[in-house]
């Protein structure tokens, strides 16, 4: 809150008034209620003296809250950001608006530092702390080729590289994977070729193997 001080040349009172609903005003006592562009109006009525003294408006912005940003989704390769600022959110990416990104969650899809700032009216916000976001694109599928070196209890699987992938998961099944062999289950690896063994003879099995960054 605070207080409102007027003078008029014929010394008679001045009375405060607003058509704002950004704030309340008791005689000279101000109350911000909500951020945005606000307008106080100032004026002497005057009296069988003082003929009445010209309107006087003042405008201000009451500046909206500086939002905090906070990550409800932290999938690795589309991160989820979110402003407590429910309305006129800006998102910035390393210092530059990013088009269109007005919205209270924003998905991020480059890697770099993120913020946001809020809007009402004409009257801005500070931004949000910086939150540096590194982005993992999530790694093509490989491509498993044929069992090779196929003997009665093993066998050689091989699939293709992935460019930025750090390892490699291989399941092997007996049943079209409603089962395991052995700890072939997600069992990690970081060379595109494993040897599977342990494996019983006259008995068909598959594989299959996905990308991990």
């Amino acid at each position: 809150a605070f207080a409102l001080t007027a003078t008029a040349s014929s010394n008679l009172s001045v009375t405060f008034s607003t058509t704002s609903p950004n704030i309340t005003i008791s005689t000279n006592q101000v109350e911000l209620v909500k951020a945005g562009r606000t307008s106080i109006v100032a004026n002497q009525a005057g009296n069988d003296v003082f003929n009445e003294a010209p309107v006087v408006t003042q405008s201000f912005c009451i500046k909206p809250l500086k939002p905090t940003v906070n990550i409800t989704d932290a999938a690795p390769a589309a991160p989820v950001l979110t402003s407590n600022a429910s309305v006129g959110n800006q998102w910035f990416l390393d210092g530059v608006a990013i088009e269109g990104a007005t919205g209270t969650t924003h998905t991020a899809k480059k890697t770099g530092t993120y913020k946001v700032n809020v809007q009402v009216d004409d009257c801005l916000s500070a931004f949000s702390d910086d939150l540096v976001i590194v982005v993992v694109p999530i790694p093509a599928a490989p491509v498993a080729a044929p069992a090779t070196d196929i003997t009665t209890t093993s066998f050689l699987a091989s699939w293709s590289p992935v460019e930025g992938a750090t390892k490699y998961q291989l399941d092997v099944s007996a049943d079209d994977f409603a089962t395991f062999v052995g700890d072939f289950k997600s069992k990690e690896f970081t060379a595109t070729s494993t040897v599977v063994e342990g494996l019983n003879a006259r008995s068909q099995y598959k594989y299959r193997v996905r990308a991990v960054n």
